[in-house]
This record gives C-alpha cells, sequence and structure tokens, in this order.
C-alpha cells in the first residue's frame, strides 16, 4: 500500500540520517520528487519524516551532526517549493514570519510559509535571529495582518514570558500566533492579541482563516 511504501522510506531515511549519508538521503527526496512533485513530496514525504524525527519540536534528541545535515537538505526543497508557487494577491495585507533573536531553527517556519503561499495567502519572510526593534520596524512599515514565530530551540536564558510582553509592546496591535514546545507549557496569562497554535495544523488554521 502507498502508506506502507511511505512509511518504508521515512524509515530508510531516518537510517540515512543516522549513517550522516546524506547523498542516500536526498536521493530518496529527489527520487520521490521527480515521481511525485514537489508539493506531495512536502506533505507526504519531508513533513512526516520532520514529524517523526521531532526536529520541528525540540532538536536535543538527534545529534547536531544529524539535524544538520538534513536540515540543509530539506531546506533546499522547501525553498524549492515556495519558489514553484506564485501568488498574485500582493496588495493584500501580509502575514510576517520570524524566528527570535538566538533562534535558527527555520524548518517549522518554512513549512508554514509553504502552506500559506499553496493558500494564496501574502507573506513576508523575516527568517531566523530577528531583534525585536526590526520586528517593530517591519510592523510600522509594512502593517501586517498577523506575525507568526515558531519557536523549536531556544537559547537557555531565553525568557519566554518576557519576551511575549516585549514583542507585545513593539508591534502595535499586530495579532501575534507562536508555535512550539515552549508554548505547551506556558501556564502564566498570555498577552492580549497573541495565540498559541499547539499543532501546525492549528496555526494555518489561525493564519489563513
Amino acid at each position: 500500500s502507498d502508506s506502507a511504501q511511505l512509511d518504508r522510506l521515512i524509515n530508510e531515511m531516518l537510517k540515512d540520517m543516522i549513517d550522516l549519508n546524506a547523498p542516500a538521503f536526498e536521493r530518496i527526496v529527489d527520487e520521490f520528487i521527480s515521481h511525485n512533485g514537489i508539493a506531495n513530496a512536502i506533505s507526504h514525504l519531508i513533513f512526516p519524516f520532520l514529524n517523526k524525527v521531532g526536529i520541528l519540536w525540540m532538536t536535543n534528541h538527534v545529534r547536531v551532526s544529524q539535524e544538520h545535515l538534513v536540515s540543509n537538505i530539506v531546506r533546499q526543497k522547501l525553498i524549492r517549493g515556495i519558489e514553484d508557487i506564485k501568488v498574485d494577491n500582493t496588495d493584500d495585507k501580509a502575514i510576517v514570519l520570524f524566528l527570535p533573536d538566538g533562534e535558527y531553527h527555520e524548518l517549522g517556519l518554512l513549512y508554514v510559509q509553504y502552506l500559506l503561499k499553496v493558500k494564496g495567502k501574502n507573506t513576508i519572510y523575516l527568517g531566523a535571529d530577528v531583534p525585536v526593534e526590526e520586528l517593530a520596524y517591519v510592523c510600522n512599515s509594512k502593517q501586517p495582518e498577523v506575525l507568526y514565530t515558531h519557536l523549536t530551540s531556544l537559547p537557555a536564558r531565553f525568557n519566554f514570558e518576557k519576551y511575549l510582553s516585549m514583542i507585545r509592546q513593539n508591534t502595535n496591535n499586530t495579532p501575534i500566533v507562536i508555535s512550539g514546545r515552549v508554548t505547551h507549557d506556558y501556564t502564566k496569562k498570555i498577552p492580549a492579541g497573541i495565540r498559541f497554535g499547539k499543532t501546525l495544523e492549528e496555526v494555518i488554521a489561525h493564519l489563513a482563516a
């Protein structure tokens, strides 16, 4: 069956990741793309693989070298998928995607950008390591519809509560959606206009509504 074959491919990718076998890993992905197209590869192979490995939600249970090897290959494929989609409605207010200072794990963010473009949404992709003052500048100059960030592996000194109030103060009243493990365990008061997405499906529902 299709799902058994996908499971087999995902397990092979897992083995190639553990063995640090980049050519074999990339060959599986490229062959799948050539038969099924980049969009199918992203939704049926790449995303389930990332979910299985847990790379989108935490990074401390795979080796750094393994994670980097996989992330670099997957990043290229996601960017290729994003480039393939043309969005015409550039008049619409944009959704701004960013990662905070010191956060460099972009795969979740890229995946969400891909899904938003599939839905025809106008996006501004700021990427990794964005200082709060730059976010403030973008909010003032572009008046975006919503801001989105996905937190994977934050620096040890990162204070999430403080960060929430800081981005709230510096982004006018722009709605903000945040996902990532850190949001699952957060029990304090969430500032007005900030929503947590527990899953990436929930994130897309918030952003593309």
